[in-house]
């Protein structure tokens, strides 16, 4: 069995955002991407050589097991193993994929990879024609909508990402006039959809998706506000399941208006407009497992030609969370909110991001109630005797750690029975912080996959010696190195 921590994700999503909120993408250091195992790429896939020279200076040493590395994604997750959940009958369509089920569809991933199938990215009409018709994963910008005609040969496609590259593209101009997604019905097999963040989405827009009836989720954006109209569409395509939206405003009318679905995952990123009608709308949406509420506090966003303020995550989306009788999977990466609130986490819990924030001791008590929780990524302080108390209280079996490691950090982690995947930050020794002897982690009982991230300058003379990475080898142990 694969385990994972970090979904591919930031790249396709940076760039989405990048056109919802006018500014260029820039990636955090520790949001590295991974390049999928699996069958070759296409001849024409420019992505995977754009990746390659983005990764130029990243070093892995292993992957000595069978398992891939441990910052691939699970098909249609952020955060774990597909086989440990049920899953949905519905077969991916693809030689690679052929009889494999449609993932669950928490935790959240945004980009909606399919990692063990290659990824095709086309710029031009040109790279387009020449692809064959079998291909499942694309992601392809067109220069205008009788393009999308071009895409009904591809039948086997279970993942499509329509581009828009930037806010002057036709897609910001493409009214609400009946038929302008019609061709894409041709595609019958389609699984996951990213619409271009630029469109301005009108009702007819999703109606036209209904004859999908294969299509689980759905990426949209918006140069404006959506509509409860819009929603009412969204809860009648027959088998969503997934829904992210980015950039845009969103009315409680909208929100309220999903309660009628079966959405099992929603995402919000860089919403600006969510207060208490709205969380109060949220926590109606009783069939909700994975919850995703990103960069909320984190600047501005423009829509319609007005800036909005990304508020703080209060008392009362805490408050939301809790009322989620369904809810295993919540993401709060890249959000600011008071740590007051983490004692309203619900108790249920399976996997919980909090990314940057910075636990103090009031939160690591908060998290120990967390006792079915698998997955944690988060930024501990340098409260170390805290993080080895919750580590020793948790049955994780998976870990992504921001902040510095000391080496009774590293003999919690050795001792720890149920870890099975681990990603941590080598920093240089500094009074009693950084880790001197990673070795220990040789002897973690269950540890298959270890991703060390470390600074390209000050931390490369802490980095494992040959004996130390000899062992993990020997332990049957994926240690991937990572600068950032």
């Amino acid at each position: 069995m694969s385990n994972h921590q970090d979904p591919a994700r930031e790249r396709l999503l940076d760039a989405s955002l990048s056109e919802v909120l006018g500014r260029p993408a820039v990636l955090s250091p520790e949001l590295e991407l991974s390049l999928p195992a699996g069958p070759s790429p296409t001849k024409n896939n420019g992505w995977l050589a754009a990746a390659l020279v983005l990764l130029g200076s990243a070093v892995v040493i292993g992957s000595w097991a069978s398992s891939r590395p441990d910052e691939q994604v699970a098909a249609g997750t952020g955060y774990g193993p597909v086989q440990d959940d049920p899953v949905q009958d519905d077969p991916v369509q693809d030689d690679q994929g052929r009889g494999k089920p449609f993932p669950k569809l928490w935790p959240l991933n945004p980009s909606f990879s399919f990692p063990e199938l290659p990824l095709t990215v086309c710029k031009t009409i040109e790279e387009l024609e020449q692809l064959p018709g079998d291909i499942v994963n694309l992601s392809v910008e067109l220069s205008s909508l009788k393009d999308l005609e071009r895409l009904a040969r591809f039948s086997s496609l279970c993942r499509l990402h329509l581009r828009g590259n930037g806010p002057d593209t036709f897609w910001a101009g493409v009214g609400d006039e009946a038929g302008v997604l019609d061709p894409l019905q041709k595609l019958q097999s389609l699984q996951i959809l990213w619409l271009p963040s630029n469109i301005v989405l009108a009702p007819s827009h999703v109606r036209a998706l209904r004859p999908i009836r294969s299509l689980r989720s759905l990426s949209i954006g918006s140069s404006k506000r959506l509509t409860a109209e819009v929603a009412r569409e969204l809860v009648a395509l027959p088998s969503l399941r997934q829904l992210t939206v980015h950039g845009a405003l969103l009315p409680a009318s909208f929100l309220a208006e999903l309660q009628a679905g079966q959405l099992e995952a929603l995402e919000l990123l860089a919403c600006p407009n969510l207060d208490v009608p709205e969380f109060a709308a949220i926590a109606k949406i009783k069939s909700l497992q994975s919850l995703a509420v990103m960069m909320a506090g984190k600047g501005r966003s423009t829509i319609e030609g007005k800036r909005y303020e990304l508020f703080e995550l209060g008392e009362d989306a805490f408050k939301a969370f809790r009322a989620l009788p369904k809810l295993v999977a919540l993401d709060l990466d890249e959000s600011q909110f008071d740590d007051k609130f983490m004692a309203e986490l619900p108790k249920q819990l399976r996997y919980l991001r909090l990314g940057d924030y910075r636990m103090t001791p009031a939160t690591i008590a908060d998290l120990k109630r967390l006792q079915g929780l698998e997955e944690l990524r988060f930024h501990h302080a340098t409260k170390y005797a805290d993080l080895v108390g919750l580590l020793e209280s948790l049955r994780l079996k998976r870990l992504w750690l921001r902040g510095w490691l000391n080496d009774d950090v590293v003999r919690a982690l050795a001792r720890h029975k149920t870890l099975e995947s681990a990603t941590l930050r080598i920093h240089g020794a500094r009074d009693d912080h950084g880790a001197k002897d990673l070795s220990l982690l040789t002897t973690a009982p269950r540890l298959r996959s270890l991703t060390l991230r470390y600074g390209r300058q000050y931390d490369v003379a802490n980095l494992p010696p040959a004996a130390v990475m000899k062992a993990f080898k020997d332990r049957g142990i994926d240690v991937t190195l990572q600068p950032f």
